[in-house]
């Protein structure tokens, strides 16, 4: 089997420049990956319409469904949307994660690893009920471990895989990341990976975090290298379909171009040789020797959280559960805070809001001060040719409550409007 290397596509906006970037290298890849969050928006015939120069066949890949924590209602209309979605799009391959999102009443930063063993019969459930709406098999990913719950990992997959049929989606880099930090060895992955019949494979950038030590995906300048061979080791001894590379957000055509041609070479024309010992196994280089029991210490989530999300050094009393991320800087606003700082407060919601780690289907954000002359305005990018847009502040209070919604002190709207 020969795979396919081919590009992941983050939103619209990124159309042009992967365009650019496998005609540069090229190459032109029987399925290219729509990364979902960055689409879903969207009405599922304007992403056909966006994707047809490709002449390919996309799989979509999901990253904040939160459909192991999301309560029933909201996952029952979260999957309806998905199905209609894939009803259009056709998808050959639908993708998530098995991903924490709160951290007590917080929304970390960033989703954060499961405890596997206290998930295991919920996300069971849930799998089967993903793939049951769906009307296809789910592959999910493995995580990138940071700490001792990864070392739960492989056995969680492969429960999971026994009992709901949902497939291994092999991240390389993500496995090296757990390696290097000595929470879960590569090793440990091998009879799951022999079980495969087809691989799905994405490859990134592994490298160091310069405050806390510790290997990360970075958003690097390329592939790096032990990535690189533990991808050609993987084509080697296991049936791979699909290489994705995930480019770093923001990296040009000729970058990608020269990535792509990068794991070209070296995973799919070097030479292999034969099959030897396998040089990850015994542990990563940090390798702590735990099982996976330890309790995990989320106290720099949550110091994070605050400084970066909730802009605040304390958890906001009016804070209730659930809450969306892009809502984070609007609770806890205090009562004398400046216009400067409200305005402050309101731009980061707006910010996040365009990220969509909500996976929301609204054009158009308005949000407004409930109790001043002050609003703003978000707009998403609909086509490869447009830029997300603010607008703001503007000297009005553009909502009533009556036709908003409120968080603390602010109303907000989102519609299919255009700014």
């Amino acid at each position: 089997m020969i795979p396919t290397l081919t590009l992941e596509i983050a939103s619209p906006g990124a159309i042009p420049v992967a365009l650019r970037a496998l005609n540069l290298a090229g190459m032109k890849p029987n399925l290219v990956e729509v990364f979902w969050d960055g689409f879903c928006h969207l009405e599922p015939i304007e992403v056909m319409g966006h994707l047809e120069e490709f002449d390919a066949a996309i799989s979509l890949h999901i990253s904040n469904s939160r459909f192991l924590e999301t309560p029933e209602d909201e996952l029952s209309g979260y999957l309806s949307r998905l199905r209609k979605s894939i009803s259009v799009l056709a998808p050959t391959a639908v993708s998530d994660h098995v991903y924490r999102f709160t951290v007590g009443q917080l929304r970390p930063c960033f989703p954060l690893e499961c405890d596997y063993r206290a998930v295991e019969r919920s996300a069971v459930d849930r799998i089967i009920r993903y793939q049951d709406t769906i009307g296809q098999t789910l592959l999910l990913e493995n995580y990138a471990s940071t700490s001792a719950i990864g070392g739960a990992q492989p056995e969680f997959f492969e429960e999971i895989m026994s009992k709901t049929g949902c497939r291994l989606l092999w991240d390389v880099t993500n496995a090296l990341v757990a390696h290097f930090n000595g929470w879960c060895e590569i090793d440990r992955w091998t009879h799951l990976l022999e079980k495969s019949r087809s691989l799905h494979v994405h490859v990134g950038t592994l490298g160091v975090d310069k405050y806390e030590g510790d290997y990360r995906v970075t958003q690097g300048d390329g592939p790096d290298s032990a990535s690189m061979e533990l991808l050609k080791d993987t084509v080697r001894l296991f049936p791979v379909s699909h290489i994705v590379y995930e480019g770093s957000a923001g990296a040009s055509a000729e970058d990608l171009a020269q990535s792509l041609l990068a794991i070209e070479s070296a995973a799919l024309r070097s030479p292999f040789g034969s099959a030897g010992s396998n040089p990850y196994s015994g542990g990563g280089p940090r390798n702590r020797g735990r099982s996976g029991d330890e309790p995990q210490d989320d106290s720099r989530q949550i110091e994070r959280a605050l400084r970066d999300l909730y802009l605040t050094s304390t958890i906001p009393n009016d804070l209730p559960e659930g809450h969306s991320l892009w809502q984070a800087p609007l609770y806890g606003t205090p009562a004398d805070a400046s216009t400067a700082e409200i305005e402050s407060r309101m731009m980061r919601a707006g910010e996040l809001w365009l990220e969509n780690h909500d996976l929301s289907h609204g054009r158009l954000l308005v949000l407004s001060r409930s109790d001043a002359e002050l609003s703003f305005g978000f707009e998403r990018a609909a086509s490869p040719s447009e830029s997300a847009k603010a607008r703001g502040p503007i000297r009005r209070r553009l909502l009533s409550p009556l036709r908003s919604h409120g968080v603390g002190g602010y109303l907000f709207a989102e519609t299919d409007h255009r700014l």
